[in-house]
């Protein structure tokens, strides 16, 4: 059985035999043509538990600084999280190596690769038999051990096992992942799926839950349908209402109500203003995860031209390169605002040296790295700060405007900007000045 991501740029698949997922480049990409391939890998070996990936990057050619920067900042990071122990490259001249903590190993063919994944190996004769209980006491735990407990105890036994030299290291390994298995319940759960799965009521020859997903695999079929449709759609729209005169987009932990924003830009003279958000996650401590295809509505967000950009504390620093430069804005807003308006706003300065930086140590005590890795010549980063956004922390003026925060430990904060990117900066600082006017 197979599952795939198949697009112009690439082809991504999930070999259940091998449990390891192969990524075939077509051609050469950058970008979003880049990065979503790689993400969608992301998921599918999340979903799997796969530790080895094989990617043939013969036809992929030379990869830009940008999306070198990206692979180490949020893919690396990312395939760790998701179980991802070692990469195969196809193509011994291949330059976006991991350069993190995944071991990486170059070959020339999918046969030399193929033949570099370990052997499968059974479990022991009566582990798979064992009651939860028996399976608590393998691991050498009291009959009272908790989830918490036997979480630590599996990843104790595993991290000696996998640095052990013996010859019966990988059994040892295969036997205490079937334990885990038991003792943290999954098995009896997998079971009660099947036999609920099973007896679930089909839709031509499928499940709710295959339908969903088979529709969530083959998403880009469909949304390449749905995407002529709202083209078309667009088109009329354009053409009947004088198209769309403003653009601003908030990407953040948290949820957005357009519908007060929308009506204060249409009260100012806005006609048809495009106002969208995405609930996205940055790394973090609290545990809180993207949902799926988020970074993609991101990135569609910002190849939408937007003027402004409104996300929060937690997330701004990583995205520093969005954001424009805002210094000789600050006596526009000074003069256009309110002043019990312009008293709420507090600067944000950043430099680049200090976006790396903030983005190293987080990434380094997030994922744990003991160094955290990088092409970026950090000498050539200016240390210089900018100012990039204006910050509000007033709940009843972040309310108003139709955001609720999601961060369980993070206070309430909103940070606008304009892109970077803008097409039109003059009228950009125009629409940044009439939202921060109707916050008041």
């Amino acid at each position: 059985m197979y599952e795939e991501y198949d697009s112009a740029t690439m082809l991504a698949r999930y070999d259940r035999d091998a449990n390891t997922v192969k990524l075939e480049w077509k051609k050469e990409a950058s970008g979003d043509d880049y990065r979503t391939p790689l993400m969608h890998t992301a998921e599918l070996i999340r979903k799997h538990g796969c530790a080895t990936m094989i990617i043939d990057a013969k036809a992929l050619g030379k990869i830009s600084e940008a999306d070198k920067t990206w692979t180490v900042k949020v893919l690396e990071p990312a395939l760790k999280k998701s179980g991802l122990e070692e990469l195969i490259f196809i193509g011994k001249d291949h330059e976006g190596g991991s350069k993190g903590k995944i071991r990486t190993r170059y070959v020339d063919t999918m046969e030399e690769a193929e033949a570099l994944l370990k052997k499968e190996v059974h479990t022991s004769a009566g582990i798979e038999e064992m009651t939860r209980q028996q399976a608590i006491e393998y691991l050498g735990l009291p009959a009272d051990a908790d989830n918490a407990a036997i979480d630590d105890k599996f990843y104790q036994l595993t991290k000696r096992y996998r640095k052990s030299d013996d010859e019966d290291a990988e059994q040892k390994l295969a036997d205490l992942s079937a334990v885990y298995n038991i003792a943290s319940g999954r098995r009896d759960e997998e079971k009660a799926r099947e036999i609920e799965h099973d007896q679930a009521k089909k839709y031509f020859g499928k499940t709710k839950e295959d339908w969903q997903t088979f529709f969530g695999y083959h998403w880009i079929k469909f949304v390449f349908g749905a995407g002529i449709i709202l083209f078309i759609i667009s088109l009329i729209n354009f053409f009947f209402s004088g198209g769309t005169s403003c653009t601003v987009i908030s990407f953040g932990n948290f949820g957005h109500n357009s519908y007060y924003m929308t009506s204060a830009l249409e009260l100012y003279g806005y006609s048809n203003p495009y106002v969208a958000s995405v609930t996205y996650v940055v790394p973090n401590t609290e545990g809180q995860e993207n949902s799926a295809y988020a970074s993609q509505t991101l990135a569609a967000f910002f190849s939408a031209d937007p003027n402004v950009i409104v996300t929060d504390e937690m997330t701004y620093v990583y995205y520093y390169s969005q954001f424009a430069d805002l210094s000789s804005v600050y006596g526009i807003l000074q003069d256009e605002l309110p002043q019990e308006v312009f008293d709420s706003l507090t600067p944000v300065y950043m430099s680049e040296l200090e976006a790396y930086n903030l983005t190293k140590t987080y990434y380094e005590q997030i994922y744990e790295m003991q160094e955290y890795v990088s092409e970026i010549d950090e000498s050539q980063l200016s240390d210089e700060p900018v100012l990039i956004g204006f910050e509000i922390t007033d709940p009843d003026m972040i309310e108003k405007l139709g955001y609720e925060n999601y961060w369980e430990k993070q206070p309430d904060t909103l940070v606008f900007g304009i892109y970077s990117n803008t097409s039109d900066m003059k009228e950009s600082v125009k629409v940044l000045t009439t939202i921060l006017k109707v916050a008041e």
